[in-house]
C-alpha cells in the first residue's frame, strides 16, 4: 500500500483543508454560543446564518476527505492543460482575498467600538463570512503552491 508522490500531496493538501475548514466551523459553533448566551436583537436570523454556514462548511469538510487520495478538481481550476497556472482564477482569488479583508476589517471595526452593540451579531456574521472567504482562498493558493510542476534541473540536483 505505498503511495506515490502525487497522492501524498493530495492526501497532505486535504488533511489541511479538512483542518483549516475545522477551524471555521469551530469559531462559528463559538459564535453560534455566544449569541446564544448573549441574546442579541436579532438572534434568530444570526443564528439561522450560523447554522448555514455551518452546513457548508460540515460539507466542505465531508467533500475533501471523500476523495481521499483523488486528484482534486482544483487542478482543471488552477491549471492550463499544459501545467501552467491559469491567470483568471489567481486574479479572481486575489479580488476575492482583498474583499474578504476589507469585510474581516469592517467587522472586527463593529467588534471593537462598544457604541454599535445591536450590530455585534452582525459583525460576528460578517466575520465568520470573510475568514470562511480568505481560508478557501489560502486553500487554493496552497493548492497551486503544492502541485505547480517544477522543471527538474539536474545540474542543480547534482550541486
Amino acid at each position: 500500500m505505498h503511495m506515490n508522490v502525487l497522492e501524498r500531496r493530495n492526501v497532505l493538501h486535504r488533511l489541511i483543508t479538512a483542518l483549516i475548514v475545522s477551524g471555521n466551523l469551530a469559531f462559528t459553533i463559538f459564535v453560534m454560543v455566544y449569541l446564544f448566551i448573549n441574546k442579541p436583537q436579532n438572534q434568530t436570523v444570526s443564528l439561522i446564518a450560523c447554522f448555514f454556514a455551518s452546513l457548508m462548511m460540515i460539507f466542505e469538510i465531508v467533500f475533501t476527505l471523500k476523495g481521499w487520495k483523488k486528484e482534486s478538481s482544483l487542478y482543471k481550476i488552477g491549471f492550463n492543460p499544459n501545467g501552467t497556472i491559469n491567470t483568471i482564477p489567481i486574479i479572481a482569488i486575489i479580488v476575492a482575498s482583498i474583499f474578504g479583508s476589507g469585510l474581516l476589517i469592517l467587522a472586527s471595526l463593529l467588534n471593537v467600538y462598544k457604541h454599535f452593540e445591536p450590530n455585534i451579531s452582525t459583525s460576528f456574521i460578517i466575520m465568520i463570512a470573510s475568514i470562511y472567504l480568505l481560508s478557501n482562498c489560502l486553500i487554493y493558493l496552497l493548492y497551486i503552491f503544492m502541485f505547480k510542476k517544477r522543471e527538474v534541473n539536474l545540474k542543480a540536483l547534482i550541486k
